[in-house]
């Protein structure tokens, strides 16, 4: 049985692997850019450190401490010095790790502080997941090859590969949740978010939690809810988006317009309902200008030293 299981999930990867080689192209230019791509995600982090370390502050200042798991230890600690740790550890390990991308420690160290860091904010009863897919780049990123290793290029671009898959694969998460969540709507006689209302009930309702009028809404958001089969377009372009978006990066033609259009989703949230993805957007910037998706391979699998 065993036996059995490991063929098939060797096979799995193989297939895997053949498939993510076709969107990548094993070339300096490319291996020149996956490397770019690793500082500008640590300056990103240096961006997240700098900006979540207020919150941590106003954070360490609450009496109500429900800690997750990773965090655990806080609560045998001073919770002020335990969130003034946490933030200082985490902006330096990503300035380090911005500055010597290549020595695997830094970068193992700025994961488990970006990590620390998200639990200690989700340790107050209520879970914030904006965060969590930085997190599963950074872990992904600690296994980046060393300089020196025969296969430094292919693998260096496979872990970004990866990083993109990972990522896009929480939208088809997302996306694959509403349609389910559709279908037991449906039975139920309840209004889905297939519904041709469906993104207009959803503007009305974030405006109500805002306390905002109709006439303090924007003009497209304002639009939406007066002519609501206008939004039906864009909901079910949104779910297909997020349905479809773990298959893009194997398809070069389709990658970055999917990125993009990705993009627009969250602006078009924003701008109707008010909701910022900015730790989203900024992950689909760094996916972007990411080597995945730049053409087709050209060299063999024994000249990249497979």
């Amino acid at each position: 049985m065993l036996s059995w299981l490991s063929i098939a999930l060797r096979r799995g990867l193989d297939f895997f692997w053949e498939r993510a080689d076709r969107a990548l192209a094993f070339d300096e230019r490319s291996i020149a850019r996956a490397e770019l791509t690793t500082r500008f995600f640590y300056a990103s982090c240096c961006f997240l450190a700098y900006t979540c370390a207020p919150r941590l502050v106003e954070l360490a200042q609450r009496s109500h401490l429900d800690p997750l798991w990773p965090v655990a230890w806080v609560s045998r600690v001073s919770l002020s010095v335990s969130a003034l740790a946490i933030a200082l550890l985490f902006l330096v390990s990503s300035l380090i790790a911005l500055l010597t991308p290549g020595f695997r420690v830094a970068r193992a160290t700025c994961a488990f502080f970006m990590f620390e860091s998200v639990a200690l904010q989700n340790s107050f009863g209520k879970i914030n997941h904006s965060s969590h897919t930085f997190v599963l780049a950074a872990i992904i990123l600690v296994f980046l090859p060393k300089k020196d290793s025969v296969t430094y290029g292919v693998q260096t671009l496979r872990s970004w590969f990866g990083v993109t898959v990972v990522a896009l694969a929480t939208y088809t998460v997302a996306g694959t949740a509403k349609i389910r969540g559709a279908a037991i709507d449906l039975f139920r006689g309840d209004m889905s978010v297939l519904h041709p209302d469906a993104l207009a009930v959803a503007i009305a309702r974030q405006a109500v939690v805002r306390g905002q009028a109709l006439d303090e809404l924007s003009t497209f958001a304002a639009a939406l809810i007066e002519y609501p089969v206008l939004g039906w377009p864009f909901m079910l372009g949104a779910i297909a988006l997020e349905v479809g978006a773990v298959l893009a990066p194997f398809v070069p033609a389709v990658y970055r317009p999917w990125l993009l259009s990705l993009l627009a989703m969250h602006f078009g949230i924003l701008f109707t309902m008010g909701i910022s993805f900015g730790n989203a957007v900024l992950l689909l910037l760094i996916l972007f200008v990411g080597p995945v998706g730049v053409g087709l391979p050209t060299t063999t699998t024994a000249e990249k030293g497979g």
